[in-house]
């Protein structure tokens, strides 16, 4: 989790620097949009958040199986009554407590404590027991085991697609911010083909520009106002990409 904090501070330096040096108009209320923009792609991430799922799940898992190798108890309890001519009655009984751990090494440990109920005297044993050969590891190691290298292989395929979509995200967001620009420029050309055409307009009506400079200054307009209307559209296009990547 560390190092995943660590390179997203790294990619939002990296955007810093990038705004700074070729969009030093931009102001820093842009790089945070882009900050915040990411922070809710990784929470929203469909493909992330099946991979966290999966994580998530294996964890619970290897908790239970470490769980699993701690030790073990076990309680067992006899009671018998014995009645002879319903005059007189023996009881007796015995309580046991079982503990058992099996270790990675082959080495077993059992220890029991037995409890006579009768006049509470108990007996204490111990089972130990050491695999020689052939030797092989325990089931709840191998379990251990494969599940840590799922979760190992899962947590890498985790940053490899943070980085992935953080790259996309990046691409797309300076494709956002140069889009922007062009509008700017496309706006600022739209007006002054409008009010270049009222000019000739305006000489056309007192017969001081013909009728070709005339329909070449309409066209001009047009042509104008056709382009930053694909950029928008353009812009929309990119923009929803950004938001549903």
């Amino acid at each position: 989790m560390r190092m995943q904090q660590e390179n997203k501070v790294v990619i939002l330096l990296i955007i810093g620097v990038v705004f700074s040096f070729y969009f030093p108009e931009i102001t820093m209320a842009a790089s945070l949009s882009f900050e915040q923009a990411v922070e809710f792609g990784l929470e929203n991430s469909d493909t992330l958040k099946d991979i966290k799922q999966e994580i998530e799940g294996l964890e619970r898992d290897i908790e239970l199986i470490k769980a699993g190798q701690n030790w073990q108890v076990t309680v067992d309890a006899d009671y018998n009554l014995t009645d002879n001519d319903n005059v007189s009655g023996d009881e007796d009984g015995d309580l046991g407590i079982g503990f058992t751990k099996d270790y990675s090494s082959g080495f077993s440990l059992g220890p029991t404590i037995d409890v006579d109920t009768d006049d509470f005297s108990s007996e204490y044993t111990i089972d130990v027991s050491q695999k020689i050969f052939p030797w092989t590891p325990i089931e709840s190691d191998q379990d251990l085991y494969t599940q840590e290298k799922k979760l190992e292989k899962l947590k890498k395929k985790l940053a490899e697609n943070r980085t992935v979509q953080l790259i996309s995200w990046l691409e797309t967001y300076l494709n956002l911010i140069r889009l922007k620009e062009k509008e700017v420029v496309y706006t600022e050309e739209l007006k002054l083909a409008k009010k270049e055409f009222k000019e000739v307009e305006a000489k056309s009506d007192i017969g001081e520009a013909g009728k070709i400079e005339f329909l070449k200054s309409q066209l001009t307009v047009k042509e104008a106002a056709y382009q930053l209307k694909n950029l928008k559209k353009n812009f929309r296009r990119v923009k929803k990409t950004f938001v549903r990547t």
